[in-house]
């Protein structure tokens, strides 16, 4: 038997509409493929992840009995009472009513399962002069050699966190199709200044004070060479450093001390160590792999490693020497890449398969954390590295994924925006996540999994990078 519901999916999140916090009304149920020798029906409700007594019970949310055996819905909104319509009867460990989720906004989303028998009897169990557990014990055990068909629909939820103060400080923010640079203060949401920048900005990271912002300016149908350097606090372009030979600038890391900025040259396969200040190239790494793209560095920056999307690798450069010391087969045309801060993972996006893998550091094996994107764009991890945050351009979602047991804990829908890059505040309560299609970008409550404003920028944004400094008053 199939149990579904038009409010949500199986594993998916139900909408605080049928909490308790919410409308506390039952969501409506629909079913098929019960036995032909059906009477009638059984629906239990409960809280798998709530243990009472002696712990061995979970919580009873609602167990509807007697339903019809030639019905296969109910609707939305069930009325309360012991003693329903057409014979039915229900309970919960409230009273004669549905009794909505309330797993608490600390902690993981709640389990709430629904399970429906089909049964070849109708029940001869009252729904008054016994308590919810008897009932319910009574109900399971006339059923007990009687379920003719089972199916069965899970739903997760959490009480939605307390509001948090909106973040205050400055977003820059690039806009590939107009080549420019949106400097936006945030807690107003003000455009402070729309920067010039080469042709087809693609990436930027801000210096750790937020002073200095670098783009990537990787070009149209004609190869980029150069980086736009833009003083934020003075909301003007600083200088253009230019690259030289080096075409294709995309993959953007600032180095620690925020003297040198780590970039990747796509076309000549190349990762280079530039002064931010004088433009001068200290180290030019050959990863000798096509497509080097995007690039991640650990948190002792002694090691880089680019995502090569026209060779299906990554390579592993040693920062100190210069040399290429590994590259590692991966799922074909890996862009997105990112390293764990302890260095041990590296995370990669497969845009030819869809596939999410995890490679191992130390011993090379690659594994996979998650199937099914559309186009994996960016890895970005939480501040503590705790949390994974994906954005999906072409299925236009954002995934929350668990790093250490690789478990997703929710698809973020986002139709028609077209989610590209993505960076967090310091502590990791808000997202931001430019919305390519919308000209606009989102701020993101990270544990709701929600957006809770946009800001308009420019068109076709794409990085983003944030500071806690605020510049608008200046």
């Amino acid at each position: 038997m199939t149990l579904t519901s038009p409010s949500f999916t199986d594993g998916g999140m139900i909408p605080h509409r049928f909490a308790q916090m919410g409308r506390d009304v039952s969501p409506a149920l629909a079913w098929s493929g019960a036995p032909d020798s059906t009477r009638s029906f059984v629906l239990i409700v409960r809280d798998a992840d709530a243990a009472i007594g002696d712990g061995t019970d979970d919580v009873l949310h609602w167990m509807v009995w007697n339903i019809p055996g030639t019905t296969t819905s109910l609707p939305e909104g069930m009325m309360q009472g012991g003693q329903l319509p057409s014979g039915m009867r229900q309970i919960s460990a409230s009273g004669p009513y549905y009794r909505g989720p309330a797993a608490p906004a600390s902690g993981p989303p709640h389990h709430y399962v629904f399970e429906l028998y089909a049964l070849d009897i109708t029940l001869n169990v009252a729904a008054v002069g016994m308590s919810p557990p008897a009932t319910r014990a009574a109900v399971m055990s006339a059923i007990a050699t009687h379920v003719r068909g089972k199916g069965v629909l899970v739903g997760l939820y959490k009480r939605p966190a307390p509001e948090l103060p909106a973040p205050s400080g400055t977003l820059v923010i690039t806009n590939k199709t107009p080549s420019t640079a949106t400097i936006l203060d945030v807690a107003s949401g003000r455009v402070l200044a729309t920067l010039p920048t080469g042709q087809g900005p693609h990436e930027v990271v801000l210096t750790s004070d937020g002073t200095t912002a670098v783009v990537s300016d990787y070009g149209a149908m004609t190869a980029g060479s150069t980086l736009t350097i833009i003083d934020v606090p003075n909301r003007r372009v600083a200088r253009t450093l230019t690259l030289g030979e080096y075409r294709r600038p995309h993959g953007l890391v600032m180095m620690p001390g925020d003297s040198l900025v780590a970039v990747t040259s796509e076309t000549n396969k190349m990762l280079l160590l530039m002064h931010v200040r004088t433009g001068a190239i200290t180290k030019a790494i050959a990863t000798q792999q096509n497509g080097s793209h995007m690039v991640g560095i650990g948190a002792d920056a002694t090691r880089a490693w680019t995502g090569n999307i026209g060779s299906n690798t990554i390579s592993e450069l040693d920062l100190a020497t210069g040399a290429a010391l590994r590259t590692i087969d991966v799922p074909a045309q890996p862009e997105a890449i990112n390293v764990t801060p302890d260095g041990r993972e590296v995370w990669v996006g497969s845009n030819a398969t869809g596939n999410l893998s995890v490679v191992n550091t130390s011993s090379g094996a690659v594994s996979t954390a998650a199937t099914g994107f559309g186009w994996p764009y960016r890895v970005l991890f939480s501040p503590d590295a705790a949390l994974v945050l994906l954005p999906d351009l072409r299925k236009e979602e954002l995934r929350f994924v668990d790093r250490r047991t690789r478990s997703e804990l929710h698809r973020l829908a986002l139709p028609g925006k077209g989610p590209q890059g993505i960076v967090t505040t310091p502590d990791g309560q808000f997202a931001f996540l430019s919305f390519s299609k919308a000209a606009v970008v989102a701020l993101i409550d990270v544990a709701a999994r929600s957006v809770v404003k946009e800001f308009a920028v420019g068109e076709t944004p794409d990085g983003v990078a944030f500071t806690t400094r605020v510049v608008a008053g200046r």
